[in-house]
């Protein structure tokens, strides 16, 4: 788990929904504050992090909301989600727009909907908390989790990226990269409560 998130709140809940999540899924996710895009073991998004991290040099700080360049994000635009804080405490998230791959891959339209009413408790509780985490810390959150057995995915790879409002500081925005990892030869049943929409 990251050792570095203020307050140290939004940490504890961050480590209480990710043991919660593995107690379905068999192992916890791993999680780190993400100290260089190399030590992503997704190249696709060690790339969207490089380019997260141009955009924060030329902006001196958090990069604004209104540098989200789809063409520069053609290589991995159906995997990323933008999602937007329900309040100033991250009570929830709204995806403001859901990537096309993601909802193949899930099975159903994020877009305009809220994480707690997207998924069961257990995932929105985690996913919720992750997002809270890079939010508060407005800093970038990269996420391993393995999902559990009957999902057709071994893995789902997350990078959570800060973008700030026209004043410059508050984190606004939350471009959230997902990507699947390998196909299952075989899974389990019945269907994960992690996995269905609620």
């Amino acid at each position: 788990m990251p050792d570095c998130v203020s307050p140290r709140t939004i940490y504890e809940n961050l480590r209480s929904a990710a043991a919660t999540l593995a107690r379905e899924a068999g192992k916890a996710p791993e999680i780190s504050c993400v100290p260089g895009p190399d030590d992503l073991s997704e190249p696709d998004l060690g790339r969207l992090y490089r380019y997260w991290l141009s955009l924060r040099v030329e902006d001196r700080g958090i990069p604004h909301q209104d540098r989200i360049e789809p063409f520069a994000l053609r290589f991995i635009l159906g995997r990323i989600n933008i999602v937007e804080p329900m309040d100033a405490a991250g009570s929830d998230y709204r995806f403001r727009l859901g990537g096309t791959e993601v909802a193949k891959n899930y099975g159903f339209e994020l877009t305009g909907q809220r994480v707690a009413k997207a998924f069961v408790p257990t995932t929105a509780a985690f996913y919720q908390a992750a997002l809270r985490v890079c939010h508060h810390n407005s800093g970038p959150l990269y996420i391993v989790e393995t999902p559990h057995p009957s999902v057709p995915f071994r893995s789902w790879h997350h990078l959570m990226l800060p973008f700030a409002n026209g004043a410059g500081s508050t984190v606004s925005r939350l471009l959230w990269g997902m990507v699947a990892g390998p196909r299952r030869l075989t899974v389990a049943s019945p269907p994960p409560p992690a996995w269905r929409r609620r």
